[in-house]
């Protein structure tokens, strides 16, 4: 891969890492701004920055040249890898069903929910000629078509089950619903995860892990054999374990279950309560743990990593403080740990690299 040449050592290191074991040192994805000067590697005309946000998340000319060009900028260290992400916004899936998202903003959109009673509510299927749907799978089209080898295609960010539905419903709504209507809550997250496997069959055939050798997704970017990507709900911060068990959890399982490798992206404190339940999940070989705004040191997180790895799973911390790193290394067991770091300088980056099997002795 022209813009990361080690890539095939970077993947053999992580399929280890997904069975828990090292090749020679523990795993990193770590980032710098590329060190070369800039008239010594090909320039990426980008075009102008669109004037409007709606314009700046949909004109796909623009998208493209510019993540092109922010990838040909960035030195890739360690098991970190330039991967495209043909990202639309986290809440897009809503939009498959109806919702209209609202851009003002370049780091997210949002949806204005269109369930105001289950007795109007859309029926939740996939629709094929979906305006965002399709805008969608061009932009992932784009991105593969422009790759020329110097980059991999990833699986966009999928809200779908309850996060899917607290788009469509609002979260304040749905936490009733639970209690109010839980039958059509069954009943819709039920048709939410049908679409969601219909919308994964859509991505992988773009993708193409078969022919890939094996596929990731666009913002955890953890490489994997077959089809690979990392699941959520971040609306278990509003329900309680009993709820999530019996609403939640199956249609994750579900969802694990259609992936050959499936990180469970566990986001802030507020989710820890079902942290049991996640881990009986078989099918997730691997959590990634986000610490959430006023919780960045995962020093304080070592007891509950404890639990991870006890429970066989494999982790990816994301963020890493990098002079965190030696006591994490000594405090829990470096197989199946894989820190996510960027920093200031490609020179830095590289001696981390090099220091990490002295900081695991």
């Amino acid at each position: 891969m022209l813009w990361k040449p080690d890539a095939e050592q970077a993947m053999q290191r992580l399929e280890a890492w997904w069975h828990q074991e090292i090749i020679d040192r523990p795993c990193i994805q770590i980032t710098a701004p590329r060190a070369e000067q800039w008239w010594q590697v090909e320039h990426i005309p980008v075009p102008p920055m669109p004037a409007t946000w709606e314009e700046y998340w949909t004109n796909l000319d623009y998208r493209v040249a510019a993540q092109a060009e922010g990838m040909r900028r960035t030195y890739f260290g360690g098991e970190a890898l330039p991967v495209f992400s043909g990202n639309l916004g986290p809440d897009l899936f809503a939009c498959f069903f109806g919702a209209q998202p609202t851009f003002n903003s370049p780091e997210t959109t949002w949806v204005a929910p269109i369930i105001e009673d289950w007795d109007h509510a859309p029926d939740l299927t996939l629709d094929p000629s979906n305006r965002w749907l399709q805008l969608q799978l061009e932009f992932m089209r784009r991105g593969k078509e422009a790759a020329q080898g110097r980059w991999l295609m990833g699986m966009p960010d999928t809200h779908s089950n309850a996060d899917g539905l607290a788009a469509l419903r609002g979260q304040a709504p749905l936490a009733m619903d639970f209690y109010d209507h839980p039958a059509e809550v069954k009943a819709a997250l039920d048709r939410i995860l049908t679409a969601c496997m219909q919308a994964y069959d859509l991505y992988f055939e773009i993708l193409e892990p078969d022919k890939a050798g094996g596929s990731t997704s666009d913002w955890a970017k953890i490489w994997g054999s077959g089809r690979t990507s990392i699941i959520q709900c971040d609306y278990l911060a509003f329900v309680s374990p009993r709820i999530a068990e019996e609403f939640i959890m199956p249609h994750l399982a579900a969802e694990a279950r259609a992936l050959d490798h499936c990180v469970y992206h566990l986001d802030g404190p507020e989710c820890l309560p079902h942290l049991d339940l996640l881990l009986e999940i078989k099918e997730i070989q691997a959590i990634q743990w986000v610490p959430g705004d006023g919780h960045r040191s995962l020093l304080q997180w070592i007891p509950m990593l404890k639990r991870i790895q006890a429970a066989g799973k494999s982790i990816q911390l994301a963020p890493t403080w990098p002079h965190e790193i030696p006591t994490l290394l000594q405090e829990l067991r470096p197989e199946g740990l894989l820190f996510n770091c960027h920093v200031a300088e490609e020179l830095e980056a590289k001696e981390i690299i090099a220091r990490l099997p002295e900081w695991m002795k």
